[in-house]
């Protein structure tokens, strides 16, 4: 893992099983919120999938 801190914009991957697949699209941080976890958005086509989690589940490309 990288050693420079998650910011809005950066490219991350989910540390969860069964949540991305061979091929899918990295995860976009959109926001961090006021409790410090990290607001992320896969888009595919025009279909957006979003989730919250802690900077402990997070991979940064």
């Amino acid at each position: 893992m990288s050693n420079k801190e998650i910011k809005v914009g950066d490219f991350v991957l989910p540390r969860m099983s069964g949540i991305i697949e061979q091929g899918d699209p990295a995860y976009v941080v959109e926001e961090i919120t006021d409790e410090g976890k990290y607001r992320i958005v896969q888009t595919i086509g025009s279909y957006q999938h979003r989730m919250e989690l802690p900077k402990e589940k997070l991979n940064r490309l």
